[in-house]
């Protein structure tokens, strides 16, 4: 029986020294493994930076870009629709004009005041009317000069 023990004794002895090693084996790995990835990390960190900020800059240049063709789109389309309000607001002012002036030149005629044309041909009739009185101040100015030279 004493052999039965040992054995029991001396296997579990060599069973717990090799999980020690591969315990301390795989520590070690680790260790190892993480100094390699700061090592790595410390060399390439500067270059991963660096792409990173160009990546951001290429895409801050794009959505620039996609941002003033939008606006730029936008604005013809707001320069559309603002010409086509002024010719409506153009269009109807002239027809508010026409009917307001209408409705005035009707009023006016109705209460006795003349009108534009009127006064234009009242002055040439004037006009007229003055000539006329010149030419007879003329002729009886004549008359009576010949009449004083007579007597």
């Amino acid at each position: 029986m004493s052999k039965k023990i040992t054995t029991k004794k001396v296997t579990s002895r060599r069973a717990t020294k090799a999980p020690a090693k591969t315990v301390r084996g795989t520590a070690q790995e680790l260790w190892m493994a993480s100094l390699g990835a700061v090592s790595l990390a410390r060399k390439q960190g500067t270059s991963v930076v660096e792409n990173l900020v160009s990546e951001a800059k290429g895409l801050q240049d794009r959505a620039q870009q996609l941002a003033n063709n939008a606006s730029g789109d936008v604005r013809k389309q707001i320069d559309e629709v603002v010409a086509r309000v002024k010719t409506l607001a153009n269009n109807n002012v002239s027809y508010v004009e026409e009917r307001v002036g209408t409705g005035v030149a009707r009023l006016l005629d109705r209460m006795g005041v003349p009108s534009k044309e009127d006064i234009v041909e009242l002055s040439k009739r004037v006009a007229e009317l003055s000539r006329q009185v010149k030419a007879l101040q003329n002729g009886r100015k004549s008359t009576l000069l010949g009449q004083a030279k007579a007597a």
